[in-house]
C-alpha cells in the first residue's frame, strides 16, 4: 500500500456540496508510481447530494460511483451510471450529479492524455499494465480506497474481492 485515504486531507467542494479527498496530485511525484511524463491525479469524491461538477479543461475525466448508483448530465446528456461502472467523458463539460440511489463515492481520474483511464477489475491479475490500483472493497490488509502498486509485498489473498485499476 502506498496511501491510505484515511490518511489524506479532505477538502470542500468549492460550491460546498461535497468534499474530495485527493490520492495523487496533478503533478505529484508518488514513490512506487512512474507518471513517465504524464500528468494526472486520482481522487476520491464524497457524493451527497445532486451538485454541479466543477469544469476541468483540458483533462480527460473518467467517473466511477462506489457504492451507489448514479445520474449524471453532461453536456445536457443523461447518463446513468451504475454502481462501479466508469463513464469517462470531457473534464471541461458542463457536469451535474442529477441524482444518487444513496449517498457514495466516486473514484475520479482527470489525466491531460487520452490514454490513461479506470477500469475495474476483480483482481490485480485482471489488470495487466496497471501501475495503480484502488480498493473498492475491505480485505483483512487493505481498507476502501488505499492506493496499492501492483508487484507490491501483498498477495491476491491480501487484496480484497474487487480493485479499481488504473491502467495505462
Amino acid at each position: 500500500m502506498i496511501r491510505s485515504l484515511r490518511d489524506r486531507k479532505s477538502t470542500p467542494w468549492a460550491n460546498g456540496l461535497g468534499s474530495t479527498t485527493e490520492l495523487v496530485g496533478l503533478d505529484e511525484e508518488v514513490p512506487g508510481i512512474d507518471r513517465d511524463g504524464r500528468r494526472w491525479k486520482l481522487s476520491v469524491a464524497d457524493l451527497e447530494q445532486p451538485a454541479d461538477f466543477s469544469p476541468l479543461p483540458g483533462l480527460q475525466r473518467t467517473f466511477v460511483p462506489v457504492g451507489a448508483s448514479v445520474s449524471l448530465e453532461v453536456d445536457g446528456r443523461l447518463h446513468r451510471v451504475d454502481d462501479c461502472v466508469p463513464l469517462r467523458f470531457d473534464g471541461g463539460a458542463t457536469t451535474v450529479l442529477v441524482t444518487l440511489d444513496a449517498p457514495c463515492n466516486a473514484v475520479n481520474l482527470m489525466a491531460e492524455r487520452a490514454e490513461l483511464d479506470l477500469q475495474v477489475a476483480a483482481s490485480a491479475a485482471d489488470a495487466p499494465g496497471a501501475f495503480a490500483l484502488i480498493a473498492l472493497t475491505d480485505s483483512e490488509r487493505v481498507s476502501r480506497f488505499d492506493l496499492l502498486v501492483p508487484g507490491g509485498d501483498l498477495s491476491d489473498e491480501d487484496l480484497p474481492e474487487s480493485l479499481g485499476a488504473l491502467v495505462v
